[in-house]
């Protein structure tokens, strides 16, 4: 029998996908930076497989968190924390593509997601030190 239990193993899945992700995108960017053939696809399929995990990843959160044992309106917040996290990152990491490949919108898209994520880990610093007060 495995001492790794189910979570453990999902968790462990994702951190080996997301190393997989940052070498393809590094990989990505040698190529578009040396002007090789290959390097924009190496970068959509990176910061796509980014985006997917960085949802994977928010979404485990919350399901391994004890998140559902809370009140009705702080759960309410924990799950809009949670979708603004998930919407920061994906105009982060769009936006950086967009950037990286000299396509039209991509400062914008840096620009909102950046400040999305700002709010986002400001929320998700007072919800912790809210959580920490109270027990």
């Amino acid at each position: 029998m495995s001492c790794l239990t189910k979570k453990s193993k999902f968790a462990t899945a994702l951190v080996v996908l997301a190393a997989l992700d940052a070498i393809t995108i590094l990989l990505g960017a040698m190529f578009r930076i040396n002007h090789w053939p290959g390097g924009s696809i190496m970068l959509i399929l990176g910061m796509g497989g980014a985006v997917w995990i960085w949802c994977a990843g928010i979404i485990y959160r919350c399901i391994s968190s004890d998140m559902f044992s809370l009140p009705s309106g702080s759960l309410l917040l924990h799950i809009f924390v949670g979708l603004l996290l998930l919407g920061a990152g994906f105009f982060l990491l769009m936006g950086t593509l967009f950037c990286i490949n000299h396509w039209p919108g991509g400062h914008i898209m840096v620009t909102v997601g950046a400040a999305a994520m700002i709010v986002a880990i400001l929320a998700e610093l007072i919800l912790y030190l809210h959580k920490k007060k109270t027990n």
